[in-house]
């Protein structure tokens, strides 16, 4: 009897210390995404990247943000640079990550700010950032097929989902996929939370994001298994 006493003490001994190392790592993960993207991402109303705000400030005034928040940082401060042949007004890149945070202006007829943060060496999660910044309002997913350049090893077929916030936020994700057409299997076409993160785009903030994609059935229900569409990135179909 006291033998399996200690056996049972000692299993759920073990089973504090696994319960312990997850609530550890979750928190980092967790601690993580918040010193990246800043609490001033859950904003309602308009997503910041610290204080730098798409709708509040200037372009000009954006890259001088940048050029200090690199210095405090001990971060490169690069301007005008050339990534992936976009080119952009201003980057900073972290030297102790592959980390990059990029500011630009649309080249629409009334171009507008956006901040880029490109985060595919990170090691976030999709999980990670929905449980910093709360659920989106749009879903986007489709098969790609390219190498992509800023993906770990130009890794090709993937899984590429898309989130819209109607504050100015999106984020882009992945899971690598064995398979190169649709249809696919339900089960494979998954949005789940353990999805890398490639990068988070903050923009001016859209009150009906399912408006301004022009997509009426891309609602957020959740992680979720063979909701969306299937279809290959870029093709429409």
């Amino acid at each position: 009897m006291l033998k399996l006493l200690k056996w049972v003490s000692l299993l759920i001994l073990a089973l504090a210390i696994v319960i312990g190392v997850i609530g550890l790592i979750g928190q980092r993960d967790n601690t993580l995404a918040q010193s990246i993207l800043s609490v001033s991402s859950t904003s309602k109303t308009q997503a910041c990247w610290y204080d730098i705000c798409p709708s509040q400030i200037t372009l000009e005034q954006s890259i001088e943000k940048l050029s200090t928040f690199a210095t405090s940082h001990n971060a490169n401060f690069l301007k005008t640079p050339t990534f992936d042949y976009l080119i952009y007004a201003a980057c900073i890149i972290f030297q102790s990550h592959k980390w990059r945070i990029c500011t630009e202006a649309s080249s629409d007829a009334k171009p507008q700010l956006a901040i880029s943060l490109y985060l595919s060496d990170s090691g976030l999660r999709l999980g990670d950032l929905i449980a910093l910044l709360g659920e989106p309002t749009d879903v986007l997913m489709c098969l790609d097929v390219y190498e992509r350049s800023l993906l770990p090893n130009h890794v090709t077929n993937i899984l590429l989902v898309f989130l819209g916030y109607s504050n100015g936020l999106q984020i882009s994700a992945y899971t690598p996929v064995n398979i190169d057409t649709i249809p696919i299997a339900r089960d494979l076409w998954a949005l789940s939370p353990t999805m890398q993160i490639i990068e988070v785009d903050y923009g001016v903030a859209h009150p009906d994001m399912r408006k301004f994609i022009g997509d009426p059935n891309t609602l957020w229900h959740g992680f979720d298994v063979g909701r969306q569409t299937q279809n290959i990135c870029g093709s429409g179909n």
